[in-house]
């Protein structure tokens, strides 16, 4: 009986391992915060500055005539509300503050333009208490009507006024950072692991090995050579 001999297996390959790509997750979300965000800021904006407008509109046209002779009004405010002199088209006066708790306030100039139906707003002055205040004006001409009444931009609307564009910033910002940061945790991924990745994907081909000889010392394998079948002669 002769001996053969067994060239074994072909070697395996070792698996690839390649780290998990980071997902699409953060790109949406920054996207999402970029658009979404900004449009309920300017939401905000746009309810509270509308509210403000109406509610002092309001209060204007249901606020009673003074006159700008020196004589005191008693007009009642409530606390946070940017209360406003409202004077016709280029009537000036001298004007006189006294909150509820008798302590004296000095009215400023609006740093913007306001303007109700032929009336101004020339000066304001801030209620930090609720109650009735004092107010007073002296013409520098000839007297003339006026009123006291809620700014149309007061202290409660531009608070969720500010509210609203802190949104807008923060949710765009933010947004951004997290898109800009997304994509580049995916470009370094690819840049590092592609090829890796590629090749965990289509794995190379076993090679074929060609028959192994075998070995100096062992004999060849014989086999019998093959006879013809003996059939009986043909009567």
């Amino acid at each position: 009986m002769s001996i053969g001999y067994n060239a074994g297996p072909a070697p395996q390959m070792a698996p690839v391992v390649v780290p998990k790509k980071p997902g699409v997750a953060g790109i949406v979300l920054g996207i999402v915060l970029m658009v979404v965000g900004p449009i309920i800021g300017a939401i905000i904006i746009a309810v509270a500055a509308l509210g403000g407008v109406v509610s002092g509109a309001i209060s204007v046209a249901n606020a009673p005539d003074y006159v700008a002779d020196a004589t005191d009004y008693y007009p009642q405010a409530t606390a946070g509300t940017t209360m406003a002199f409202w004077f016709p088209a280029n009537a000036s006066a001298t004007c006189a503050v006294v909150d509820p708790n008798s302590n004296q306030i000095t009215p400023r100039q609006q740093g913007y333009s306001s303007d109700y139906n032929d009336l101004q707003v020339v000066l304001v002055f801030d209620a930090t208490v609720t109650g009735t205040y004092n107010v007073a004006c002296q013409s520098d001409g000839a007297p003339f009507n006026y009123k006291v009444a809620p700014a149309l931009l007061t202290a409660n609307s531009v608070g969720p006024v500010i509210a609203g564009v802190l949104i807008i910033v923060v949710t765009f910002l933010g947004g951004l950072i997290l898109l800009i940061i997304s994509i580049v945790r995916r470009s370094h991924w690819t840049k590092e692991n592609g090829a890796a990745a590629q090749a965990a994907v289509y794995p190379p081909q076993q090679p074929i090995y060609p028959p192994q000889q075998p070995p100096a010392g062992y004999p060849p394998q014989a086999y019998p050579p093959q006879q013809p079948p003996a059939y009986p002669p043909q009567q």
